[in-house]
């Protein structure tokens, strides 16, 4: 289950992951239910045969319904965790929707499900006035502490708390940059830069002290907006074009097209 939660997710838009695991975990949760509804039907047969005095075997019966019932309780408090996390897990992606939708009303265009020149998913792709943004996402479930952060410890270290975050999303993300970069050289857009972005659903992120110059951008759903729009990078309208119509033929799926803002189609 941890390893499920804490693993990279490429597509921004993709939720079939997240709702398949609920669905099989409410699934769960409705078999147990069911068992205990049949034992009990069971045992309250028995006490009814008792009742009318028919021979009646109530006492094994109910201690057979209870023992069953308290399993599946028992059960059930198990699962309800998961189900919260991957509730809140899919609260934070509707969050991160909502900031994808903001940029693309802001002259940005999102491409989701890109291919790499070697066949490898680049995952999702941002191109907007500022440049163009090589986009992964970690959800990583959050424990009792509201107040805990991602820390940005430096270009080799993600951190929340005392501990390191799993599987090196940084490295991940300049992975997918890289392939994005070479995929825009081969098609004569070697002048464009792609900038590595990680972004962490539903969390806050602060760069630790004296860390300045970020090799991959690292964010929070709330400030996603806020990053890309002031990274140092520029894309003139023709560049724009060009990658769009690359990055189009590259996707998966159709990408959102932004709304007419700052003068950019």
């Amino acid at each position: 289950m941890l390893t499920e939660l804490n693993a990279t997710r490429i597509s921004l838009l993709d939720e079939h992951s997240g709702q398949e695991r609920r669905g099989q975990l409410m699934g769960r949760i409705a078999e147990y239910l069911l068992v205990s509804l049949i034992v009990l039907v069971i045992a309250g047969i028995e006490v009814g045969r008792w009742y009318f005095n028919t021979p009646p075997q109530p006492v094994w019966v109910c201690a057979f319904a209870l023992g069953v019932t308290g399993y599946a309780l028992l059960r059930v408090w198990l699962i309800l965790p998961q189900v919260r996390v991957l509730s809140r897990e899919r609260e934070a992606m509707r969050l991160l929707r909502h900031a994808v939708q903001g940029l693309c009303g802001k002259g940005y265009v999102l491409f989701d499900g890109v291919t790499g020149p070697r066949g490898w998913s680049l995952g999702s792709v941002l191109a907007g006035p500022t440049g163009v943004f090589c986009v992964i996402t970690r959800f990583v479930p959050r424990g009792y502490n509201l107040t805990e952060v991602v820390e940005h410890v430096d270009d080799g270290q993600l951190k929340i708390g005392a501990h390191e975050v799993m599987a090196d999303p940084l490295e991940q993300a300049r992975r997918a940059a890289t392939g994005l970069y070479e995929l825009l050289a081969a098609n004569g857009l070697d002048t464009v830069p792609v900038q590595p972005v990680v972004v962490f659903p539903g969390w806050s992120v602060r760069k630790a002290s004296g860390f300045d110059d970020p090799e991959v951008l690292v964010t929070g759903d709330q400030l996603l907006e806020d990053t890309i729009r002031q990274a140092s990078g520029k894309l003139e309208p023709k560049q724009l074009i060009a990658v769009s119509m690359l990055l189009e033929k590259a996707a998966a799926k159709a990408p959102i097209h932004p709304t007419h803002a700052d003068g950019y189609p």
